[in-house]
């Protein structure tokens, strides 16, 4: 009985410290959409990828246009065998390379993305806490994954969405280190 007694009280304790609790959820995706901090960044990085590119396109227009050179000279039978495989061996050299390249390129990328945007994601987790604090939650759930799928698939109405209260105390903390820098 004493077993029964001390359960059921313990079962009622953390039923009542959970129904304290409260618990509000946000969706940085959207957040991240309305800063034009997050605009900038994709500007940027638009513009990384356009640089890139470019020397990546010229580089493979000039390797595609030794191959149909070496293709036309083969077919032609202008080339000693010893000439074709040396051709062979470079510009399957130059294929490594461009390969090489366009992997660089994509974890230049990724590095860039993550150099650009790590200042707003740690100003955004200082803003969730902040708003967390201001309404007295004891939890904040992410309403969506980055390729939005969303984490809750269940929420009462009385779940506190904080997505626009973190906005607004973002901008607002960077009107006022903006102010501050204009001094």
């Amino acid at each position: 009985m004493k077993t029964f007694l001390l359960s059921l009280l313990l079962v009622m304790a953390s039923l009542t410290a959970y129904a304290q609790s409260s618990i509000g959820i946000m969706n940085p995706q959207e957040v991240l959409a309305e800063l034009p901090e997050t605009q900038a960044v994709e500007q940027q990085l638009q513009q990384f990828v356009a640089e890139r590119q470019a020397d990546f396109e010229t580089r493979y227009t000039t390797w595609v246009q030794d191959v149909t050179t070496f293709q036309e000279s083969v077919a032609e039978g202008v080339l000693t065998p010893q000439a074709q495989e040396q051709e062979e061996q470079r510009l399957t050299q130059l294929q490594v390379e461009l390969e090489s390249l366009e992997q660089q390129f994509q974890a230049d990328l990724q590095n860039r993305r993550a150099q650009l945007l790590n200042p707003i994601l740690e100003r955004m987790n200082l803003a969730m806490e902040q708003v967390a604090q201001d309404q007295n939650l004891s939890l904040v759930i992410n309403k969506a994954t980055a390729a939005g799928d969303p984490i809750i698939y269940f929420a009462s109405n009385n779940a506190i969405d904080i997505t626009e209260a973190v906005v607004a105390q973002m901008n607002s903390s960077n009107e006022t280190s903006n102010e501050g820098q204009n001094e």
